[in-house]
């Protein structure tokens, strides 16, 4: 059941929904939705990719700067669910490891 949220970030408000990304249910943050970092690792063979990789930095990096909500304590539990780990390995590989704590 989709509801909305509110998120106090001035860049988005996003739709409180569970989405499927292959078979693993994705939580949205409230930078964005995690699938921005999913999809951007796909692309980045892209010829811009050293671009995109450093805007998803500073993404994720604005991300961890956010105060406690209920919404990133969820991201950041799926970031550290050991059932998500290939996902994640793909990302920070990709990303350059700025998902490490």
């Amino acid at each position: 059941m989709a509801r909305r949220l509110l998120l106090l970030a001035p860049w988005s408000v996003e739709e409180d929904v569970h989405i499927v990304v292959g078979r693993e249910r994705v939580p949205p943050t409230p930078y964005g939705h995690i699938t921005d970092f999913i999809n951007m690792y796909r692309r980045c063979h892209h010829r811009n990719h050293f671009r995109q990789r450093n805007s998803v930095k500073l993404r994720y990096e604005r991300f961890l700067s956010l105060p406690a909500s209920p919404s990133k304590i969820r991201a950041l539990n799926w970031m550290n669910n050991p059932a998500n780990a290939t996902t994640l390995a793909g990302i920070r590989r990709r990303v350059g490891g700025c998902w490490s704590s």
